[in-house]
């Protein structure tokens, strides 16, 4: 990580560069641990206890976001409150912007399902088999035999026919906070053959999962293809 050396004897000299050098540093680090284990974490409490959840810290966004204590509920709420300062102009102006998350009863600005989170480590509840929702310029609304669930190993599984798309948003498509990687296997005849062009094929953070048009035919041939995809 970056740092500053406050240090040495001569004096360091403070200025806008250096505050603006110490919030790059830590946002930068954040928004990495962000892309390695995904977005919309707990970190630490948010556990229900009676009827409260307790206080903790979130990653919402890219940003870490303390938690109060609040009665649970549905939805979850970030507030941010402001404080001014007196500046150099004599100007009182907004300097300091605190962020808090906490439960919400009822939909708000800035406010999300709590469900939407997951605590880090945990993996996603198993869902029964849905269709997918066929998109692109080579979508066809008619076909539903494509079908994706979350396995009982937290794993997202696709099966069916890609028929003539090359993009369908699974039903699982919330699960997801970051772009990953698909491996497609053959599934005709009870097959389960791994086809080439590993990154021809991915699932981005809407959910959707995308073939690229290399990949497209050669998947298409195969009629009934099956896929895995870690949440994680």
């Amino acid at each position: 990580m970056d740092r500053i050396d406050f240090g040495l004897p001569e004096g360091f000299p403070v200025e806008n560069k250096t505050f603006e050098f110490l919030q790059s540093t830590y946002t930068q680090a954040i928004r990495s641990l962000s892309l390695a284990f995904g977005d919309n974490l707990i970190l630490h409490g948010v556990e229900r206890q009676g009827t409260q959840r307790t206080a903790g810290a979130i990653v919402y966004n890219g940003e870490v976001i303390p938690f109060a204590s609040s009665p649970d509920a549905e939805y979850i709420v970030i507030e941010e409150q402001v404080e001014t300062a007196i500046y150099q102009s004599q100007q009182v102006l907004p300097a300091y912007f605190t962020k808090t998350a906490r439960c919400s009863a009822v939909m708000l600005p800035n406010s999300f399902l709590l469900s939407d989170l997951r605590r880090l480590g945990e993996k996603p509840a198993p869902t029964g088999w849905q269709d997918v929702e066929y998109l692109g310029m080579y979508s066809s609304p008619g076909n539903t035999q494509m079908k994706s669930r979350i396995d009982e190993s937290g794993k997202g599984v696709v099966f069916g026919s890609f028929g003539f798309t090359q993009a369908a948003r699974l039903s699982f498509a919330p699960k997801f906070r970051k772009t990953v990687p698909v491996c497609i296997y053959n599934s005709s005849a009870g097959g389960n053959e791994q086809l080439p062009y590993l990154d021809a094929a991915y699932v981005d953070t809407d959910g959707i999962l995308y073939v690229d048009n290399t990949f497209y035919g050669f998947v298409n041939q195969y009629g009934w293809v099956s896929a895995i995809i870690d949440l994680d």
